[in-house]
């Protein structure tokens, strides 16, 4: 069965505090089948190499796309059932819920732009 990636990318609004951002990436640990998440910043100095046109990418490896269904399920169901943020929260180990709250910006709005892409590997290792 081949790893599932999950890519994100935030563009972010100017309110948007960028050091809790990143922060909420930080205190990550692997948990149910997740297995990494890695946050990329845009880059945006002088040196004429390719630039980043978002705020941030992150990347999110699964064991499997079931994996990766299987830790959002709880997120997606508590969300259609109309529960507030705690409630959906609650599905989730204590140190994951900071980076949750994040994520959960994007799907309310409170983040600029962001869009979500799926892989799976086909050359290489993750």
């Amino acid at each position: 069965m081949s790893n599932y990636i999950a890519i994100r990318t935030y563009k972010l609004k100017p309110d948007i505090d960028r050091t809790d951002f990143e922060k909420a990436f930080e205190n990550i640990k692997s948990t149910l089948d997740l297995q990494k998440v890695v946050l990329l910043k845009g880059y945006q100095g002088d040196i004429n190499v390719s630039r980043g046109d978002v705020d941030y990418v992150s990347l999110h490896i699964f064991e499997s796309v079931e994996a990766c269904i299987e830790f959002w399920e709880p997120a997606f169901a508590a969300m259609n059932e109309g529960k507030n943020e705690s409630d959906i929260l609650s599905h989730y180990p204590e140190e994951l819920r900071p980076f949750l709250q994040i994520v959960g910006k994007a799907h309310y709005g409170e983040i600029a732009e962001s869009t979500i892409h799926g892989y799976t590997v086909v050359h290489g290792t993750v």
